[in-house]
């Protein structure tokens, strides 16, 4: 896919008008961020289905030969995207029953709910906590 063809994507009304954080987030997103989880720009309009949106975009177009070079983090392949996906799938899917039952940032931070990944995603520009705090803004927006 050519950048026209991509940024067509993000202005459906072919009148020049792509805004600025959906545009900054679904490249940040497309580039793959792997280093230490994701940055999500919920005040902004950001979303945790957004990023899930651009990294399935990228799936669909990178194949076993595609090289991903990320905004942030080491250069990476599609596996890699995947294990990211992966660890988003799983860190979303352990903070929705917490704000499902009510619980604050404060209490979901303290549950440690990515610690099965902290060791591994945790050591970016966002630290476990941060992340949990980041997620959270952005799935009770």
């Amino acid at each position: 896919m050519v950048i026209k063809e991509l940024l067509s994507e993000w202005d459906p009304d072919k009148k020049g008008t792509i805004k600025k954080v959906p545009f900054r987030q679904h490249v940040r997103t497309s580039l793959h961020m792997i280093a230490a989880n994701v940055e999500i720009d919920a005040k902004s309009g950001g979303s945790v289905e957004g990023v899930f949106a651009a990294i399935d975009t990228v799936l669909a177009m990178a194949d076993a030969d595609t090289i991903i070079i990320p905004g942030h983090g080491p250069v990476g392949d599609r596996d890699d995207l995947i294990a990211y996906r992966d660890m988003l799938t799983k860190a979303r899917g352990s903070i929705s029953p917490l704000i499902a039952d009510g619980k604050t940032v404060e209490d979901i931070v303290a549950a440690k709910p990515t610690a099965e990944f902290d060791s591994g995603w945790g050591g970016g520009f966002l630290n476990p906590e941060r992340f949990v705090r980041v997620m959270h803004a952005a799935m009770t927006k």
